[in-house]
C-alpha cells in the first residue's frame, strides 16, 4: 500500500504540466468517477432520487446529493451527503458528509488514458447520529477513460475505500462502457465491484443512459442489480445535473 500511496503522490505532482478540465461532464448516473475536472469557477450541482434493496432490505435515497466547484484547470473539490429513508426501521436522515478532490494527472494521449487522482473523507461528526461511522472514513482512488473514436468511451476506477466503521480497507473497482448512438446521448454498461482484505467479495452490475437537454444541464438513468439474488439485491435511480458557469467561455461549443 506504501508503494502504491508513493506512486500516486509522484502523478500528483505531475499534474502540475497537466489539464484534465471538461466543459460538462457529470459523475452520475452509475457507479463510476470519471476523470473530468469541473471548469475554473464552474459549480456542479448532481442530485437524484434512488430506490434500492440490499440484503431484502428497502432503502430510499431522498435524494442523493453532490456539489462540484473547479478550483483551477486542474483541481476541483466536492461535498456529497444522501438523505436515505430506511423503510424497515422508517429512519429518515441526512448520513455523514463527505469532502472531497479531484486532481488530474494527464490528458488522454495515443494509448494513454486521461486520468486524474480521486480523494474523499467522510465526516463521522455530521449526519444523523444513528448513521454516523465510529471514525473517520474515505476514498483514495485513481479513475481513467479512454475515448474511442466519437462513439465509445471507457471508463475505470480503481482504489480503496475506509468505511469508518473497520480497521481495514475494502478495495473497489469499476468499468464502464459509454456508447454515444447519437450527439448529446449516452447510453451505458458497468461491473463494479469490492474485495475486503477480510470477508468474501461482491460483484455487481448496472446500466442506463444520460442526455445532455442543454449545454449545462443533463437527465439520467440507471438501473442495477447484484451481488447474488436480484429480487433482493437491486437498485433504480433517477436524476440530473446541471452546471453554474462562470463565464460564456466555459460553455460547451
Amino acid at each position: 500500500m506504501r508503494r502504491l500511496f508513493l506512486i500516486i503522490f509522484k502523478l500528483i505532482i505531475a499534474a502540475g504540466v497537466t489539464y484534465g478540465q471538461s466543459t460538462f461532464s457529470a459523475n452520475r448516473p452509475g457507479q463510476v468517477d470519471n476523470p473530468d475536472i469541473t471548469p475554473q469557477g464552474n459549480l456542479m450541482i448532481e442530485t437524484g432520487f434512488q430506490y434500492g434493496k440490499t440484503l431484502g432490505a428497502i432503502n430510499y435515497l431522498l435524494p442523493t446529493t453532490a456539489i462540484r466547484y473547479g478550483l483551477n484547470r486542474n483541481i476541483e473539490i466536492s461535498l456529497n451527503a444522501d438523505n436515505i429513508y430506511q423503510v424497515e426501521s422508517s429512519l429518515l436522515g441526512l448520513t455523514s458528509y463527505n469532502i472531497g478532490s479531484k486532481i488530474a494527472i494527464c490528458d488522454q494521449n495515443k494509448i494513454l488514458p486521461k486520468i486524474s487522482f480521486v480523494s474523499a473523507f467522510i465526516l463521522p461528526f455530521t449526519g444523523v447520529e444513528s448513521l454516523r461511522p465510529e471514525h473517520a472514513g474515505g476514498v483514495l482512488q485513481l479513475a481513467a477513460s479512454h475515448s474511442i473514436g466519437n462513439k465509445f468511451t471507457l471508463y475505470a476506477n480503481a482504489g480503496a475505500i475506509w468505511n469508518g466503521n473497520d480497521s481495514f480497507p475494502t478495495y473497489n473497482y469499476v468499468l464502464s462502457l459509454y456508447f454515444s448512438p447519437f450527439d448529446r446521448f449516452w447510453a451505458f454498461a458497468e461491473f463494479y465491484g469490492l474485495i475486503p482484505e477480510e470477508g468474501s467479495r461482491s460483484e455487481a452490475s448496472d446500466f442506463g443512459f444520460s442526455y445532455q437537454a442543454g449545454d449545462n444541464f443533463q437527465i439520467d438513468l440507471a438501473v442495477g442489480g447484484g451481488p447474488g439474488n436480484l429480487k433482493n439485491n437491486h437498485y433504480v435511480q433517477i436524476g440530473a445535473a446541471f452546471q453554474i458557469v462562470k463565464n460564456k467561455n466555459s460553455v460547451r461549443e
